[in-house]
C-alpha cells in the first residue's frame, strides 16, 4: 500500500504505510541499502507554521535522544539512521518480525522467556533513565526470539516510580485485554523479567506505586459512572 495523502512530502509518496496514527505516520522503505522506518511528524493544518513546525522539531529531537540513549545503555530498540528535525522526521532501523500480541496469540515456542525478556527489556530502560509511555504488547516486536521495544513517541526522561509504574500498569492492562486467561502468568513473567534488570528493591518499590496508580484509575472511573448515571 502506498499512501497518497496530501500531507505527506512528495519524496516520501513511493513509501509504503505501515502505520497511520493521529501525529505521524509510519512509513517503509529503503536507506543506503538497508531497509528502514520512516517516521514522519505530519502538520497541524489548524495550528500556526512556525509553533507547528517549532513541536514537531523538539519531539522529533527529544525521541532520537531517547533512542540514543536507550541503545548505549544495550537495550534493543530500533537503530537509529539519520533524524532531520525540521522535517520531523526520524529513520530508523526496521525491526522485522511479529509483535508480542502476535507472538502468544500464536502459541509459538518459548513464549514465556520472550515475555521474561520484555520484562527485562524494559527494566533496561528504566535504568538507563528513560519510561516508554506506551508499552503494550503491540510495542514490543519478536526478532529471532529477542524482545525490542519500538515506538518511543511518548517515551520520555525519567526516573520517577511513579512514571514507571505507569510502564508496568499499560503492559498489564494490555495482556488483560487481548489474553484474558493468560494475563496472570503473562504479567508475572514480565515482572520476573524486569525485576532481574532493575534489582528486587526497585522492582518492589514501582510495583507499590503501581497498585496506587491502579486505585486511582478505578476510583475514576467509578466516578465518571456516578456522574453519567
Amino acid at each position: 500500500m502506498v499512501w497518497e495523502a496530501p500531507l505527506i512530502p512528495q519524496w516520501a509518496r513511493g513509501l509504503r504505510l505501515v502505520k497511520q496514527g493521529a501525529e505521524s505516520v509510519i512509513l517503509l522503505g529503503d536507506f543506503l541499502g538497508l531497509k528502514a522506518i520512516y517516521k514522519l511528524r505530519l502538520p497541524k493544518p489548524y495550528m500556526h507554521p512556525s509553533l507547528d513546525q517549532s513541536l514537531r522539531s523538539q519531539r522529533t529531537l527529544k525521541e532520537a535522544k531517547v533512542l540514543s540513549q536507550a541503545a548505549r545503555a544495550g537495550a534493543n530498540v530500533p537503530s537509529l539512521y539519520a533524524i532531520y528535525p525540521s522535517m520531523g522526521l526520524i529513520v530508523m532501523e526496521y525491526v522485522e518480525g511479529p509483535t508480542l500480541k502476535e507472538y502468544v496469540s500464536g502459541g509459538q515456542p518459548g513464549w514465556r522467556e520472550v515475555v521474561r525478556e520484555a520484562g527485562a527489556q524494559l527494566g533496561v530502560l528504566h535504568r538507563a533513565g528513560v519510561v516508554h509511555g506506551d508499552s503494550t504488547t503491540s510495542n514490543i516486536v519478536v526478532r529471532e526470539g529477542r524482545a525490542y521495544l519500538i515506538d518511543f513517541g511518548l517515551a520520555d526522561f525519567s526516573t520517577r516510580d511513579e512514571d514507571r509504574a505507569v510502564d508496568l500498569h499499560l503492559f498489564r492492562e494490555a495482556v488483560i485485554s487481548t489474553h484474558p486467561s493468560l494475563s496472570e502468568e503473562l504479567f508475572s513473567l514480565f515482572v520476573e523479567g524486569y525485576r532481574s534488570s532493575v534489582g528486587d528493591d526497585v522492582a518492589r518499590s514501582v510495583l507499590e506505586r503501581m497498585r496506587s496508580v491502579e486505585m486511582r484509575g478505578r476510583y475514576i472511573a467509578a466516578r465518571r459512572s456516578v456522574w453519567r448515571g
